[in-house]
């Protein structure tokens, strides 16, 4: 079986690794002008120009049996004109409600999953009203193209409206009302062809400067009550969305329960730990899902810590350290990129904390590491 993959990432690149094991052929869809180091050697490269007839594109793909996706930000229409010609997951709509932070947050809603308070803006007027309805303090996200604290702005003062005003008011944003949060969590669904689901542990997560910098799964002490809505609103999403594929979810946990902050139409860096957590990683389920071949098993979970590897190279220390796995994107390094990640897999669950943070600071020397945060064991 054949799968083509839109986009030419880390993520494409470790759904080619796992396909290995599956005997799928991957092939991946670079847009022109879009880097292609980190899937070099692991498949056909094809470079797509803008108005290539699908029926043309899918000849030189090699007549693929599925297309799937490694991001978001993607030619949904491209993925249309392809699906006479073989199945294409996940479906386009779902992708172009889940990239505009707008509609994704209305369409949780319209299906029962809760949010933060938020309001839609697209120019001066409408920013001031919401701040005005929201209160301060209060974050402004960018529709789209916000991801990894880009495009992103805390107000929490009525001067900073000022401050960022420019910025903000020259691409449509959502006002989001602050939310008092104990623990931000993701949880990674799939969902197959037949509509068999499965759902992996929650994962707790820490973000440095608005990017997700280490997780540890399976989240400890979280209620069943907890667990459970938190499958039962994957679940959903998978469901209504009629999804196939793997799905994250990204999430803040309160007082109240669960609020959803946002979806991922893919693979996703904080399913990451499951490569070496569990017997079925987030990239072979993938796979598996959109061929059609999942049974539903995801295997044996072990506790896993994973690290990421933002702007630093391999750190030598850990080339032949026990228990830690490093993998690198083959990806130039430049401040803040993900050029990589590690992941421990751990016997206790009380010392997984303290050997992360001791390590964030040998590959870090940055003083404002989220250490503090990061050590604490958290009590539902």
């Amino acid at each position: 079986m054949k799968v083509a993959v839109l986009g030419s990432g880390q993520l494409a690149r470790m759904m080619a690794m796992a396909s290995k094991d599956l005997d799928i052929e991957v092939c991946f869809m670079a847009m022109e002008g879009e880097g292609t180091e980190s899937v070099e050697g692991h498949g056909e490269i094809h470079v797509i120009s803008a108005g290539t007839p699908a029926e043309a594109l899918f000849e030189q793909l090699g007549k693929p049996d599925v297309i799937t996706v490694e991001k978001e930000d993607v030619d949904t229409d491209l993925l249309r004109a392809l699906q006479p010609f073989c199945q294409v997951h996940p479906n386009p709509d779902f992708i172009d409600i889940t990239r505009h932070r707008n509609k994704e947050k209305r369409w949780l809603n319209s299906i029962g999953l809760a949010t933060a308070q938020f309001e839609y803006c697209d120019d001066e007027a409408s920013l001031r009203e919401a701040v005005a309805k929201l209160g301060l303090p209060a974050f402004v996200k960018s529709c789209e193209q916000g991801y990894d604290g880009k495009n992103q702005w805390l107000l929490k003062a009525a001067g900073d409206v000022d401050q960022h005003l420019a910025a903000i008011t020259r691409q449509p944003c959502v006002v989001e009302k602050a939310v008092n949060f104990s623990r931000e969590i993701s949880i990674i669904g799939i969902r197959d062809r037949s509509g068999k689901i499965a759902v992996y542990p929650a994962a707790e997560n820490h973000h440095w400067q608005g990017t997700l910098l280490c997780s540890f799964a399976p989240a400890q002490n979280i209620s069943p009550a907890l667990q459970q809505q938190a499958h039962d609103a994957i679940e959903k999403v998978l469901q209504e969305g009629d999804y196939v594929g793997v799905v994250a979810m990204e999430c803040f946990v309160t007082d109240d329960g669960l609020l959803v902050n946002e979806l991922a139409p893919r693979v996703h860096n904080s399913g990451h730990w499951s490569m070496e957590g569990c017997d079925i990683d987030q990239f072979s389920a993938h796979l598996l899902a959109i061929c059609g071949r999942f049974d539903g098993a995801l295997g044996e979970v072990r506790d896993t810590a994973m690290i990421n590897l933002l702007g630093v190279p391999a750190p030598a220390q850990f080339a032949n350290a026990e228990n830690w796995v490093v993998h690198m994107y083959d990806k130039a390094i430049r401040p803040r990129r993900k050029v990589g990640h590690m992941n421990l897999v751990h016997d206790s669950r009380t010392d997984i904390r303290a050997v992360v943070c001791t390590q964030l600071q040998e590959i870090y020397t940055d003083d404002n590491l989220p250490i503090e945060e990061i050590q604490t064991e958290y009590q539902e």
